[in-house]
Formats: structure tokens, sequence, C-alpha cells
């Protein structure tokens, strides 16, 4: 089994726009960007800067609870009714 002690599990979601991240584990910790790669760049800044000031406030830092992963879904299964799959 993974350690997941030293990560930080964040969400990304891709707009028509923009492209957007937060924190599952550290409510208010976000980032936004043009691509992928910036709002990932931007994040973790985001998560360095949010520690730091946890830190700084005397909070306790978090441990990390989420875990973030894919399932593989065939594409014919998608195709028939992708609704009903993930309900």
């Amino acid at each position: 089994m993974k350690s997941y002690e030293n990560q930080v599990s964040y969400r990304h979601r891709k707009t028509p726009k923009n492209s957007s991240a937060f924190s599952l584990d550290l409510p208010g910790c976000v980032a936004t960007g043009s691509t992928q790669a910036e709002v990932e760049d931007r994040m973790r800044e985001a998560i360095r800067t949010h520690l730091d000031g946890m830190r700084e406030d005397g909070l306790a830092i978090p441990k990390p609870s989420s875990v973030a992963d894919y399932i593989m879904v065939f594409q014919s299964l998608l195709a028939q009714n992708p609704i009903a799959i993930f309900d």
C-alpha cells in the first residue's frame, strides 16, 4: 500500500475559459491558470503558502485524508449510457 503521509491531494478541472484546482485536504486552498501545467505550478505554490500561513498562525497541519485515483472505464461502456455508469 502506498504511503500518502507527505502528499496533499487536489482536484483539477478544465473549463472552456481556464483551469482550476482545489485541495481536498486544505479547505480554501485554490489555484487557477490557463493550462493544466500552470495550475499545477500555482497549486504547488498555493499549498506551500497555505501551510506556511497555518504554521505562522499556530494551527495544526492536517494529515492527508483523501486519496485520488482513477478507475479504468471502457469507451464502449461510456458510449452506451454514460450517466448510468456513475450513478
